[in-house]
């Protein structure tokens, strides 16, 4: 079988992977040859992409819509936050696909392989060989973006599990449309803890989604079953279900044993550490790294792997999960408390990673001390 030669063989077709060709096309890297191999057979609306951003975002072209207030409920505390620096962007998977689809199929140096999948990688001479169920392929560096739970630590690993529905409704909707509810009607048992992520697309058309974290795999069936008793109870009147959502995310740490050091081979996407561990936001660091990735490339004509993240953003996401993973009963507490209590711009890019020492520190003090020292102390 003859073995197709590239420069740089990407390893799964997702966002990152997508993310980082869109970097290397705009910026007319076209002294490399870049082939995807991606297992699935066609891209879909599977999804829903959000992220903080200034109002200028460069990702606009994307977005569907943004809010400028982010909301939080637990019981009867209700808290809003407002910025005048900071949008909450809506991206729908399927528009990022097609953009990033079409700009490929213009490009002489980027590739595309759709349903193949990946049997054995091995060192080949200088070379890696990549050989797939339709092919073998060979190349000098490969970027590594393969989804795999393995690579997590088992210990503060915890599932965000989520099935939303994008609905048509009669009538114009309740909610108001320049506020983004990302926590409402926060739940929590020794198990889990829950919430409603609502976001008002249109006058007359909302995502509505059902989401738990839990130290466990939450089935689908379990999910949309709380999704379609929360609707049934709501006073919402639906038209039509436009499209349904499920994704499990994973909110942890990398196993960095789990990822072997090779020459020329990097690793990208969730299972490098792209997820945020606390909050399970991945698009707006995937494009961060995207970005540096291609300038890396362009000036030295080498990748780069995912950064490891910042000493206090790491210190901060282990005091988090622990506590949720051992009291999540305490998890609506500690949110209500902590959005009640923090900057609204420091919130932002604290969850966004861009946080300052002064964000850290504000972050810090806005949090329920009492409550964690207490449970920090118990374990």
């Amino acid at each position: 079988m003859t073995k197709k030669k590239v420069d740089f063989i990407i390893l799964g077709g997702g966002c990152s992977a997508l993310s980082l060709m869109n970097n290397v096309i705009k910026k007319k890297i076209t002294n490399y040859t870049f082939l995807i191999i991606e297992k699935r057979k066609k891209y879909t609306d599977d999804k829903s992409w959000c992220f903080w951003d200034k109002n200028d975002s460069r990702y606009t072209e994307f977005t569907e819509n943004s809010w400028y207030n982010f909301s939080f409920n637990h019981k009867k505390n209700n808290n809003i936050l407002t910025s005048n620096i900071y949008k909450y962007f809506y991206i729908r998977s399927s528009v990022f696909y097609k953009n990033s689809l079409r700009a490929i199929s213009k490009s002489k140096n980027v590739t595309l392989k759709l349903n193949e999948t990946i049997l054995k990688i091995k060192e080949y001479n200088t070379n890696y060989l990549v050989v797939t169920n339709r092919g073998e392929y060979l190349a000098k560096s490969i970027l590594d973006t393969r989804n795999n739970i393995e690579r997590f630590q088992k210990d503060t690993l915890i599932y965000q599990c989520f099935v939303g529905y994008e609905l048509k409704l009669k009538g114009v909707s309740k909610y108001i449309s320049n506020q983004a509810y990302l926590m409402h009607d926060m739940k929590a048992n020794k198990d889990l803890f829950c919430f409603d992520y609502i976001l008002p697309i249109k006058s007359n058309q909302i995502l509505y989604e059902f989401t738990a974290f839990s130290k466990k795999k939450l089935h689908k069936s379990y999910l949309e079953s709380k999704l379609k008793n929360k609707l049934k109870n709501s006073s919402i009147k639906i038209n039509k279900v436009i499209k349904k959502e499920f994704g499990m995310i994973p909110m942890g740490f990398i196993n960095k044993k789990m990822l072997p050091k090779k020459n020329n081979y990097f690793y990208a996407g969730t299972s490098a550490g792209a997820v945020r561990a606390s909050s399970g936001y991945a698009f707006y660091r995937i494009q961060q790294w995207a970005e540096t990735a291609s300038t890396n490339l362009k000036r030295k004509g080498a990748l780069i792997s995912h950064p490891q993240e910042r000493f206090l953003t790491l210190l901060l996401d282990k005091v988090f999960l622990k506590v949720l993973s051992n009291y999540p009963k305490l998890t609506p507490k500690i949110f209500s408390f902590f959005t009640k209590n923090i900057e609204t711009d420091s919130f932002v890019r604290f969850m966004s990673g861009m946080a300052n020492i002064i964000d850290y520190i504000k972050v810090i003090l806005a949090m329920p001390k009492y409550l964690i020292i207490k449970c920090l102390l118990k374990k």
